[in-house]
């Protein structure tokens, strides 16, 4: 069960106060953008949760207009490990007349990142997630931040019919060379599937961006 909490945000501030204890060193910033419905909010969720168990209809996912939450990284030699305070917003925002209220056409301060989530189950959203990158390019232009394309629920395809409602992974991969995505990953935040590979990833895509 999912449930509307907060739907204002939270000012920067109080993100900031509520995770004062962990001597954060450095704030990374990106957004996470798709259809309504697309798990945008359960992924966030996940990403807080990284080594929880799976998800069910007990769980209460909040939803924010923007969020933040600490993370110790240990990234690689030559990155820069260690604390980070990560910082996201939402678009559409749950909320899109509250504050924090994302767009395509509100850029977020120091976006370092743009992750686009897609549904695999739900093939129809090819359009509209090409319409959509499409809009942050005429908006950014040259200054387009990196981005890479999600699929989410894959714990919802099912491979024994023959006629897909949605689309493969290897669908997904042509579909993230179409739009011109650093990369292409499918995970379950519900049943807590390749969420942590993804995260790791966005990590690294962010910090060499910032």
């Amino acid at each position: 069960m999912s449930g509307l909490l907060n739907q204002h945000g939270e000012s920067i501030l109080t993100l900031k106060n509520s995770i004062r204890d962990t001597q954060v060193a450095t704030n990374i910033y990106f957004r996470l953008a798709g259809e309504v419905g697309v798990g945008k909010s359960t992924l966030f969720a996940r990403f807080k949760d990284l080594n929880g168990p799976p998800y069910d209809e007990t769980t209460e996912i909040p939803h924010f207009n923007r969020s933040v939450f600490g993370v110790n990284a240990e990234l690689e030699p030559g990155w820069n490990s260690g604390l980070y305070a990560v910082i996201v917003d939402f678009e559409p925002a749950p909320d899109p007349w509250a504050a924090y209220a994302a767009s395509f056409r509100t850029a977020a301060p120091l976006l370092g990142a743009i992750v686009f989530c897609i549904d695999v189950n739900e093939r129809e959203q090819i359009a509209s997630l090409e319409g959509r990158v499409a809009a942050y390019r005429r908006y950014f232009r040259q200054n387009m931040p990196p981005f890479i394309l999600v699929g989410t629920k894959m714990d919802l395809r099912d491979d024994t019919l023959e006629e897909q409602p949605g689309f493969s992974t290897h669908e997904g991969n042509i579909l993230a060379s179409v739009i011109r995505a650093t990369g292409y990953f499918e995970c379950s935040a519900w049943e807590n599937v390749g969420v942590r590979q993804l995260f790791d990833n966005i990590l690294r895509l962010v910090v060499s961006h910032t």
